[in-house]
């Protein structure tokens, strides 16, 4: 394989397996203390997942150029763009109850 295709497969695995496999191994406790330590621990690997997934894909983008590229920063774009529209909406629809 190519690096390119390496790196995009690389993005693709921190973008949409990481984060539901995350959510899965962590699961509350009885203590509170170890369950916002593990909500957190949560946070931080997901955040960090998404963050690499975006560096790698812009990586592969400026240096390699390549078609398979060009396609996740496009998806990962539109997924950003819905989750800003539905923050804003929920953000709107709450004050609107105010």
């Amino acid at each position: 394989m190519k690096k390119e295709n390496i790196l995009c497969i690389i993005s693709l695995i921190l973008m949409f397996a990481v984060p539901p496999l995350c959510r899965l191994a962590v699961r509350g406790s009885d203590d509170i203390t170890l369950d916002i330590a593990a909500q957190f621990s949560k946070m931080i690997t997901t955040t960090g997942a998404y963050i690499a997934a975006w560096v790698l894909a812009i990586v592969a983008r400026i240096k390699y150029n390549t078609k398979f590229s060009r396609i996740l920063i496009i998806i990962y774009s539109v997924m950003l763009a819905i989750a800003f529209l539905i923050f804003v909406g929920a953000f709107l629809f709450i004050f609107s109850l105010m």
